[in-house]
């Protein structure tokens, strides 16, 4: 049971993930004319919406919630690190 509610979890935040980042570079929804709370409501939403059609025999559960802590704080330091003058 308890892996079935964590397979929805999943699902619901990386449908979350991909539907802000849809929202950041969309032209009317992207704009400074609409607040954030509105952005951020919307995209809650439409995952909510949107993750029960999933597949989520597609998804793999991390082992530990530490583990993906530290891979997307390995992920967000190597983007935003800029290369040094050659």
């Amino acid at each position: 049971m308890l892996d079935l509610v964590q397979i929805n979890i999943l699902a619901y935040l990386l449908v979350l993930f991909r539907i802000s980042g849809i929202m950041l570079i969309a032209p009317f929804l992207g704009s400074r004319n609409i607040p954030a709370q509105v952005q951020i409501g919307l995209s809650m939403i439409l995952a909510f919406i949107l993750a029960p059609v999933v597949d989520k025999s597609a998804l793999i559960m991390p082992g530990s919630l530490g583990l993906v802590a530290m891979a997307l704080g390995l992920r967000s330091r190597r983007s935003g690190r800029a290369r040094p003058p050659a």
